[in-house]
Protein backbone atom coordinates (compact mmCIF):
# COMPACT_ATOMS: atom_id res chain seq x y z
CA UNK A 1 0.00 0.00 0.00
CA UNK A 2 2.95 2.43 0.67
CA UNK A 3 4.40 1.62 -2.41
CA UNK A 4 1.19 2.55 -4.51
CA UNK A 5 1.26 5.52 -2.11
CA UNK A 6 4.40 6.53 -3.32
CA UNK A 7 4.09 5.93 -6.90
CA UNK A 8 1.12 7.86 -6.90
CA UNK A 9 2.91 11.26 -5.22
CA UNK A 10 5.46 10.54 -7.75
CA UNK A 11 3.53 10.20 -10.85
CA UNK A 12 1.68 13.48 -8.73
CA UNK A 13 5.38 15.27 -8.74
CA UNK A 14 6.06 14.42 -12.59
CA UNK A 15 2.99 15.66 -13.48
CA UNK A 16 3.06 18.73 -11.87
CA UNK A 17 7.12 19.26 -12.87
CA UNK A 18 6.19 19.14 -16.21
CA UNK A 19 3.16 21.38 -16.33
CA UNK A 20 4.74 23.94 -14.10
CA UNK A 21 8.54 23.79 -13.94
CA UNK A 22 10.86 22.94 -11.36
CA UNK A 23 10.51 25.90 -9.01
CA UNK A 24 6.78 25.70 -8.53
CA UNK A 25 7.32 21.91 -7.77
CA UNK A 26 9.72 22.66 -5.30
CA UNK A 27 7.51 24.92 -3.55
CA UNK A 28 4.69 22.80 -3.81
CA UNK A 29 7.13 20.25 -2.03
CA UNK A 30 8.65 22.75 0.54
CA UNK A 31 4.76 23.48 1.60
CA UNK A 32 3.87 19.90 1.88
CA UNK A 33 6.74 18.83 4.07
CA UNK A 34 6.80 21.72 6.61
CA UNK A 35 2.92 21.96 6.71
CA UNK A 36 2.71 25.37 5.48
CA UNK A 37 -1.50 25.60 4.34
CA UNK A 38 -2.14 27.58 0.68
CA UNK A 39 -4.90 30.46 1.73
CA UNK A 40 -7.27 28.99 -0.71
CA UNK A 41 -10.75 31.02 -1.63
CA UNK A 42 -13.71 29.18 -2.52
CA UNK A 43 -15.14 30.10 -6.57
CA UNK A 44 -17.26 31.73 -4.68
CA UNK A 45 -15.22 34.18 -3.01
CA UNK A 46 -12.53 34.35 -6.06
CA UNK A 47 -15.65 35.52 -7.91
CA UNK A 48 -17.07 38.15 -5.21
CA UNK A 49 -12.95 39.83 -5.02
CA UNK A 50 -13.48 39.49 -8.83
CA UNK A 51 -16.75 41.11 -9.23
CA UNK A 52 -15.64 43.96 -6.67
CA UNK A 53 -12.70 44.90 -8.61
CA UNK A 54 -14.26 44.93 -11.96
CA UNK A 55 -17.53 46.77 -10.73
CA UNK A 56 -18.28 49.56 -13.30
CA UNK A 57 -17.94 52.87 -11.88
CA UNK A 58 -21.56 55.36 -12.52
CA UNK A 59 -18.89 57.66 -15.19
CA UNK A 60 -17.96 54.45 -17.13
CA UNK A 61 -21.61 53.38 -17.08
CA UNK A 62 -22.39 56.93 -18.35
CA UNK A 63 -19.61 57.21 -20.60
CA UNK A 64 -21.00 53.29 -22.42
CA UNK A 65 -24.48 54.39 -22.28
CA UNK A 66 -23.63 57.70 -24.21
CA UNK A 67 -21.04 55.78 -26.35
CA UNK A 68 -22.38 55.57 -30.47
CA UNK A 69 -20.88 52.97 -32.26
CA UNK A 70 -20.65 52.48 -35.96
CA UNK A 71 -22.76 49.35 -35.95
CA UNK A 72 -25.62 49.10 -33.14
CA UNK A 73 -27.17 45.75 -33.76
CA UNK A 74 -30.56 45.28 -31.80
CA UNK A 75 -29.60 42.35 -29.83
CA UNK A 76 -32.82 39.91 -29.13
CA UNK A 77 -32.27 37.78 -25.95
CA UNK A 78 -34.53 34.53 -26.27
CA UNK A 79 -35.57 32.82 -22.76
CA UNK A 80 -37.34 29.66 -22.41
CA UNK A 81 -39.64 29.73 -19.79
CA UNK A 82 -41.34 27.38 -17.18
CA UNK A 83 -42.53 27.82 -13.69
CA UNK A 84 -39.90 30.86 -13.45
CA UNK A 85 -39.90 31.73 -9.66
CA UNK A 86 -40.92 35.33 -9.48
CA UNK A 87 -37.91 36.98 -7.88
CA UNK A 88 -35.54 34.78 -10.79
CA UNK A 89 -37.61 36.23 -13.45
CA UNK A 90 -37.90 39.82 -11.99
CA UNK A 91 -33.85 39.50 -11.91
CA UNK A 92 -33.60 38.42 -15.23
CA UNK A 93 -35.48 41.46 -16.26
CA UNK A 94 -33.80 43.90 -14.43
CA UNK A 95 -30.59 43.00 -15.35
CA UNK A 96 -31.29 43.66 -18.89
CA UNK A 97 -33.14 46.73 -18.07
CA UNK A 98 -29.90 48.21 -16.60
CA UNK A 99 -27.54 47.55 -19.36
CA UNK A 100 -25.69 50.22 -20.87
CA UNK A 101 -26.16 49.39 -24.25
CA UNK A 102 -29.86 49.81 -24.94
CA UNK A 103 -30.55 48.23 -28.22
CA UNK A 104 -32.18 45.19 -27.56
CA UNK A 105 -35.24 43.11 -27.05
CA UNK A 106 -36.16 40.21 -24.43
CA UNK A 107 -38.66 37.17 -26.15
CA UNK A 108 -40.22 34.93 -23.67
CA UNK A 109 -42.12 32.05 -24.62
CA UNK A 110 -43.75 30.85 -21.50
CA UNK A 111 -44.47 26.79 -21.05
CA UNK A 112 -46.23 27.05 -17.63
CA UNK A 113 -49.57 26.05 -17.00
CA UNK A 114 -50.60 29.82 -16.12
CA UNK A 115 -49.07 33.14 -17.50
CA UNK A 116 -46.14 35.07 -15.42
CA UNK A 117 -48.05 37.57 -12.92
CA UNK A 118 -45.14 39.64 -12.96
CA UNK A 119 -44.86 40.25 -16.29
CA UNK A 120 -47.65 42.90 -15.71
CA UNK A 121 -45.54 45.26 -14.57
CA UNK A 122 -43.23 45.20 -17.56
CA UNK A 123 -46.35 44.88 -20.22
CA UNK A 124 -45.58 49.33 -21.09
CA UNK A 125 -42.09 48.28 -21.92
CA UNK A 126 -41.81 47.24 -25.95
CA UNK A 127 -38.99 45.77 -25.72
CA UNK A 128 -40.33 42.99 -23.89
CA UNK A 129 -42.08 40.19 -25.39
CA UNK A 130 -44.00 37.50 -24.46
CA UNK A 131 -45.56 34.37 -25.48
CA UNK A 132 -47.68 31.97 -23.00
CA UNK A 133 -47.93 28.79 -24.77
CA UNK A 134 -50.21 27.33 -22.61
CA UNK A 135 -48.18 24.01 -22.15
CA UNK A 136 -44.78 22.90 -21.67
CA UNK A 137 -43.30 22.17 -24.87
CA UNK A 138 -39.58 21.41 -23.61
CA UNK A 139 -36.52 23.91 -23.47
CA UNK A 140 -36.01 22.81 -26.73
CA UNK A 141 -39.70 24.07 -28.50
CA UNK A 142 -39.78 26.83 -26.04
CA UNK A 143 -36.96 28.22 -27.26
CA UNK A 144 -37.75 28.00 -30.49
CA UNK A 145 -41.21 29.69 -29.75
CA UNK A 146 -39.26 32.36 -28.60
CA UNK A 147 -36.32 32.75 -31.53
CA UNK A 148 -39.78 33.30 -33.42
CA UNK A 149 -40.11 36.18 -31.67
CA UNK A 150 -36.91 38.06 -32.60
CA UNK A 151 -36.58 40.36 -34.87
CA UNK A 152 -32.72 41.35 -33.90
CA UNK A 153 -29.25 41.29 -35.69
CA UNK A 154 -28.42 38.94 -33.45
CA UNK A 155 -29.44 36.50 -31.02
CA UNK A 156 -28.49 35.66 -27.21
CA UNK A 157 -30.01 32.51 -25.17
CA UNK A 158 -30.59 32.89 -21.91
CA UNK A 159 -31.99 30.54 -18.96
CA UNK A 160 -34.96 31.47 -17.14
CA UNK A 161 -32.88 32.14 -13.93
CA UNK A 162 -29.69 33.86 -15.83
CA UNK A 163 -28.54 37.08 -15.49
CA UNK A 164 -26.60 40.01 -17.20
CA UNK A 165 -23.60 41.86 -15.95
CA UNK A 166 -24.59 45.54 -16.41
CA UNK A 167 -22.14 45.73 -19.49
CA UNK A 168 -22.58 42.55 -21.17
CA UNK A 169 -24.54 43.76 -24.15
CA UNK A 170 -21.91 46.31 -24.23
CA UNK A 171 -18.97 44.41 -24.29
CA UNK A 172 -20.91 41.92 -27.03
CA UNK A 173 -21.37 44.92 -29.34
CA UNK A 174 -17.70 45.63 -28.56
CA UNK A 175 -16.71 42.71 -30.01
CA UNK A 176 -18.83 42.81 -33.07
CA UNK A 177 -17.60 46.02 -33.81
CA UNK A 178 -14.37 45.04 -34.06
Amino acid sequence: EKKMSFKNNLSKVNYYFRRYGLVEVSKKIFKRVFHIKENRKTNQEQYKIWMMNNQLTSEEIEKQRKHKFRFEPKISVVVPMYNTDKVFFKELVDSLKSQTYEKWELCLADGSEVPNELLKDYMDDESIKYNFLNSNLGISENTNRAIEMATGDFIGFLDHDDLLSQDALYEVVTAINS
